[in-house]
């Protein structure tokens, strides 16, 4: 492991597939580096898309082996997503955000 990787990420701005792949690299090179465990803080987060959501489940069911945990997510972040869904998935997604943890 490198002497300063970081043990909590802090996000910031839009989040959607771009940035989800970046992430999902991202950890995949921590535990190969020896890395066991990531926090997430999603504080400044102002835009989440669907692409996010999902990626970040994938993250926290521990799909790279590495620990991951999320906190600061609000709903606000999640309004565009929920706003544009269809009404028979508005429930799925809502679960969704609430499985991430830490919805203020």
């Amino acid at each position: 492991m490198y002497a300063h990787t970081p043990h909590t990420l802090i996000l910031a701005g839009h989040l959607g597939a771009a940035e989800m792949r970046s992430l999902l690299e991202y950890c995949r090179l921590l535990r190969r580096s020896g890395q066991a465990a990531l926090h997430i803080d999603m504080t400044g987060v102002t835009d989440c898309q669907l692409a996010a959501l999902d990626g970040l489940q994938v993250l926290t069911a521990g799909s790279t082996g590495l620990a991951v945990s999320v906190t600061g997510t609000r709903w606000e972040q999640f309004a565009p997503l929920l706003r544009d869904a269809a009404s028979c998935d508005v429930e799925r997604l809502c679960d969704a955000v609430r499985s991430l943890g830490g919805v203020e």
